[in-house]
Order: structure tokens, then C-alpha cells, then sequence
């Protein structure tokens, strides 16, 4: 290996190393900063005027707004919570187009932070687009209503994404029995949709039982 092909290399490992954990400290550093301004404005200025401090923390206001959302959730929990709620999405569904986004993104967000979260942390392979060729799939829950209602088998929801976007792709409804579930994670499994293969997450499998035979 020529010298100048040695540097490129050195280079190359450099940049491997350093970009990905300064892009994450600026990430942070970001949000945090956002969610700090976007905290000043929602918590009162007395606030922060009678505790100069707090304005100096980084972060004090990711904590604040933390700290919000998990009392909001307690109180949603009990009665009088979950009566005004209920309420106010009376009234949202009540108008034309806010009921149509609310009703949209809540579906988004209870699939996703809700009590069926689970079902979200699945990786499959299904033969897709045709037989013979495999696909990774994401299971999004079991099939209920009308499609289950009208299909001889017992169906699985499952989301095929795109790549390097996985954010779109395609609903399909594959029988249990057409599904291989993997052990991979769902974040592996995004990281090697969104590579295109590049990264693959190792696999260690597990070795079979030795059961001893009978003599």
C-alpha cells in the first residue's frame, strides 16, 4: 500500500470515528436546547425569575417538560382525568378537519406509546413480493375486524418497509403460519433496512438441546 492510499485510510477511519459521536453530541446538544426555549415559553417567567439558577442548568427545561408529562399522565389516570378527556375529544371530534388530524396521530402515538406498544417490537421474515424471495417485515399487531371477518385465516398485521426510508412501505395481512420470527430487535432491524443490508446485526443461535438418548 502506497503512502498516500495509507493516509486515505487513516483519513477515512478518522472521519468513521469522530463524525457519528460529534453528530450525537450535536443531536443532544440540540434538542435539548430546543426543548429549553420551547420550556421558557410554556412554564410561567415568574418561575424562572424567582430561581435565577434554573435558567443556567442546561436541560432544566427537558426535565420541566418531563417531569410535566409524567403529572398530566397521572392525572389522566384517575376519574376526573379521564372525564375531562374524554370531553375534550368530544369536542375535537365535533369539528371537520382538527377531528380528522387528532384522530389520526392519536391512533399514531397509542400504537406506539400505548398499552399494544409491544406488539411493535417484532422483527419477521415473510416471502415478499413473491414466494422464494424473503422480506423484512416489522408485526404491528393481530388483525381484527372486518379483514379477519372476511379471510379463512388467521391473520397478522405486519408492516414491510422501504428502503432507505423506512418510514413508508406496505400494510400486509400474511397467516401466522407464513410468518419466521426473528430474534433480532427492532432497532437492528431498521438499521439494516435503512443500510440496505450494509449493516447486519450479528446472530448467535442458540445451540441445539442435548437430550441424552435412553438406554
Amino acid at each position: 500500500m502506497t503512502p498516500f492510499k495509507k493516509i486515505r485510510t487513516y483519513f477515512f477511519s478518522g472521519v468513521l470515528l469522530v463524525a457519528p459521536i460529534s453528530l450525537t453530541l450535536y443531536i443532544v446538544w440540540w434538542l435539548v436546547k430546543t426543548i429549553d426555549g420551547f420550556a421558557s415559553k410554556l412554564f410561567p417567567d415568574r418561575l424562572f425569575q424567582s430561581i435565577p439558577v434554573l435558567s443556567d442548568i442546561p436541560g432544566i427545561g427537558l426535565f420541566l417538560s418531563l417531569l410535566l408529562l409524567v403529572l398530566l399522565g397521572a392525572i389522566t389516570r384517575g376519574v376526573l382525568g379521564r372525564f375531562i378527556v374524554s370531553k375534550g375529544e368530544a369536542i375535537l371530534n365535533k369539528l371537520p378537519l382538527v377531528r380528522s388530524i387528532y384522530g389520526g396521530l392519536k391512533q399514531v402515538f397509542e400504537a406506539f406509546f400505548g398499552q399494544q406498544a409491544l406488539s411493535f417490537r417484532q422483527v419477521g421474515l415473510i416471502e415478499y413480493p413473491r414466494k422464494g424471495i424473503w422480506s423484512l417485515c416489522f408485526i404491528t399487531g393481530t388483525t381484527q375486524g372486518e379483514v379477519q371477518e372476511k379471510t379463512s385465516d388467521s391473520v397478522i398485521n405486519v408492516f414491510v418497509p422501504t428502503t432507505p426510508n423506512p418510514t413508508s412501505g406496505f400494510l400486509l395481512f400474511i397467516p401466522k403460519e407464513d410468518i419466521r420470527i426473528l430474534d433480532m430487535r427492532v432497532e437492528d432491524g431498521l438499521k439494516m433496512v435503512i443500510s440496505a443490508g450494509i449493516v447486519t446485526p450479528p446472530y448467535i443461535p442458540h445451540p441445539p438441546l442435548n437430550i441424552p438418548s435412553k438406554k
